[in-house]
């Protein structure tokens, strides 16, 4: 069987796009009482920004290697759905 790359960006476009429902992601830092709601365009948009920065501001390419060291975050959810 022939191997098919498919990233989470082409396999959601369709659903993300379409879906405008509740949030997809809610995010609550007990500490500070921040709370985030992201719906699944919004998380897209985020993860494709992520993608962005990896690729132009770290020079990464399909194929690369990524290790995420990051703290519990909405934003950490987006970056390793960009990468």
């Amino acid at each position: 069987m022939a191997r098919v790359d498919v990233t989470l960006p082409d396999a959601s476009a369709g659903t993300v796009a379409a879906t405008r429902g509740p949030a997809l992601l809610t995010w609550l830092d007990g500490a500070t009482g921040e709370r985030v709601d992201l719906t699944a365009p919004e998380l897209g948009r985020w993860a494709a920004r992520s993608a962005g920065l990896l690729r132009d501001g770290c020079g990464l390419a399909p194929g690369s290697r990524v290790a995420v060291l990051l703290p519990p975050h909405w934003r950490t959810a987006a970056m390793l759905l960009g990468a």
